[in-house]
């Protein structure tokens, strides 16, 4: 383990303590706001907005990619563009789908 490649965060809904200073190997652990842990990013009062937002970007890029494949007069085939709708956008829905039932309404 390393002390450079860790850090911490306290999960609550209340007021963090800020005089809580672990050490690994006699160097201080940095305090995070966010992590990524198995690609899903938390933040200490588990809204799960830094992933949504996140997801919602992922979205957005790959979907102009689609918009520009899509050329009215040379674009590709609506079967084609449906297989890369399923293959970039849907793959990170599906991905982000069970913590979608944890966010609020706004989705």
């Amino acid at each position: 383990m390393s002390a450079d490649k860790c850090n911490f965060m306290i999960f609550s809904n209340g007021q963090n303590s800020d005089d809580f200073s672990p050490e690994l190997f006699k160097k201080s652990i940095p305090k995070a706001d966010t992590v990524k842990f198995l690609g899903v990013k938390l933040d200490d009062k588990l809204s799960f907005q830094p992933l949504e937002d996140e997801v919602r970007q992922k979205c957005f890029k790959r979907l102009n990619i689609i918009k520009v494949l899509s050329g009215r007069n040379w674009g590709l085939d609506t079967k084609l563009l449906a297989s890369m709708y399923k293959l970039l956008v849907r793959s990170v829905i599906d991905y982000f789908f069970p913590c979608s039932n944890l966010i609020r309404d706004s989705l």
